[in-house]
């Protein structure tokens, strides 16, 4: 029964998390900003802060680049996936959405592997999609056991 819970809430906690990443990544202020002044003298430079700020993805990039809307939009996909498979499978029992939740764990390794830089972000959901599909392989449906 443990291992149930720990499906859904795995499951779905790699979801929501890499969902909120993706939107902090398109819209939140992913770069922080920052000008300076400097002024030579016999002692040498002195430079200063004069103006701090941050910027977002489509800010530093002029707009958003076709190719990161794309991987974005497939990661969301697999994130979906993964959540409604994880559901449908703590509800059901069914063989299919285990299957369904392991296969979108296995595109979730290679959709991270293809982020390059982006690894890291999609590294938190990665784990605990892992941890949802150990679960799900650990349980049993009345159908597989006669009952």
């Amino acid at each position: 029964m443990f291992s149930r819970w720990l499906e859904l809430g795995s499951g779905l906690a790699a979801g929501i998390l890499g969902l909120l990443i993706v939107a902090f990544v398109l819209v939140g202020p992913f770069y922080q900003t920052a000008t300076a002044s400097c002024s030579g003298s016999q002692a040498g430079n002195l430079c200063s802060a004069t103006q701090t700020g941050t910027a977002t993805f489509a800010q530093v990039n002029h707009g958003y680049p076709p190719l990161a809307l794309l991987y974005f939009g497939v990661l969301s996909v697999v994130l979906l996936s993964l959540m409604v498979s994880t559901i449908l499978h703590w509800r059901t029992g069914d063989n299919h959405w285990r299957r369904g939740l392991q296969i979108s764990t296995g595109l979730l390794v290679i959709v991270m592997l293809l982020g390059f830089d982006l690894w890291v972000l999609v590294a938190p959901s990665l784990l605990l999609a892992l941890v949802a599909a150990i679960a799900a392989s650990r349980y049993e449906s009345p159908q597989e056991t006669g009952l």
